[in-house]
């Protein structure tokens, strides 16, 4: 998270996971109504500040939903009732150029008694908005959460300073991994610690276990990583994950699945000799991820993914009728047989 300081009465969210954006927004408000405590936990994730309207004048839009001059009009509207004026203005990428020359026309003599929450989302924001942006003249949070397993373990640190909590990482690990891709759970589960745990103490994993709930879901290639590992218990577990807290179908699952082994079969004896060879032959531009797949589709060979491809033929027949199954008990026996290809011998015929 970078903040900036504040000139102007001016703030700029800046992040693309809802929840998290979402409860920057209240925390904003809260600071400037005069809370001192917010809870994150009944956030909402595109109305407005809830428990707050009641205690200022906030008014919500969203760029591309109103008027460009319906915003600047409730700017320049002194506060009635009360010393301030809250305006949150919603996916500001979606502002035309001419729309974001206004508003920052306005900016350059604000109303001293107007708060503007300016929130990111709707694409790349207009030049002249960004420039301002980027000034001494807001202050800005980002809440973007970084892709990678480095980056998101520091982001985590970042969340855990902020929070005064204490955390050894061993329970960081266990953390990253029960959130998966629902980090916007991270600030409730934070929320629980403070409240369950001595604030002085180091978290360990055997304090936090009991506080996770369900797991969260988790991205495709934790499955497809554990398949070509051969570790069965893991992507049956990853595969609950995706099902069950993730909310995939077994359809979609299959697809995934699919893909992965189809884009290896491409490659089997295709003579790319790199990487960057691998991605032209299935039209990728990772190379990290075509490496991935060249090393693995040489490690089963011709017989081993001729077998999954026919493994994921006969689980999409099984999906669509062909025996009385539950969908998960198909995917779990397919996930299972999938992942024990790479430690079996080539079948002779």
């Amino acid at each position: 998270m970078s903040i900036q300081a504040s000139v102007a009465n001016l703030y700029y969210v800046k992040g693309e996971e809802g929840t998290l954006v979402e409860n920057e927004i209240r925390k904003i408000v809260a600071s400037l109504v005069g809370i001192t405590e917010v809870s994150t936990s009944n956030t909402k994730s595109s109305g407005g500040s809830s428990d707050f309207d009641e205690a200022c004048e906030i008014e919500h839009f969203i760029a591309g939903q109103c008027e460009i001059g319906q915003v600047i009009q409730s700017c320049s509207t002194p506060a009635f009732l009360t010393d301030k004026r809250i305006i949150v203005l919603r996916q500001i990428g979606m502002l035309s150029a001419a729309q974001a020359n206004e508003l920052v026309e306005y900016l350059k003599e604000p109303l001293n008694t107007t708060f503007l929450i300016l929130v990111g989302g709707g694409g790349r924001i207009s030049s002249s908005l960004e420039k301002l942006l980027k000034s001494s003249s807001a202050l800005t949070v980002d809440v973007s959460v970084p892709s990678g397993a480095k980056a998101k373990a520091q982001w985590l640190d970042e969340k855990l300073n902020q929070a005064n909590v204490k955390m050894d990482l061993k329970a960081k690990e266990l953390l990253l991994d029960h959130i998966g891709e629902e980090v916007d759970r991270v600030d409730s589960l934070l929320e629980t610690i403070i409240a369950s745990s001595d604030r002085k103490a180091k978290i360990t994993p055997d304090v936090l276990l009991p506080l996770l709930g369900a797991g969260g879901g988790v991205p495709p290639w934790e499955l497809t990583d554990a398949i070509d590992t051969g570790d069965t218990d893991l992507a049956l577990r990853k595969l609950s994950r995706m099902t069950f807290s993730g909310g995939k179908n077994a359809i979609s699952i299959l697809a995934i699945l699919h893909r992965h082994f189809r884009d290896m079969f491409a490659l089997d004896g295709s003579g790319a000799g790199n990487d960057a060879a691998a991605g032209e032959i299935l039209g990728i531009a990772s190379t990290f991820r075509a490496g991935k797949l060249r090393r693995q589709s040489t490690k089963l060979g011709s017989e081993k993914l001729a077998r999954a491809i026919v493994l994921l033929q006969e689980a999409d027949l099984d999906l669509r009728g062909r025996i009385d199954w539950p969908a998960e008990l198909i995917m779990e026996v397919l996930v299972a047989r999938l992942s024990r290809l790479p430690a079996q011998g080539v079948q002779r015929r």
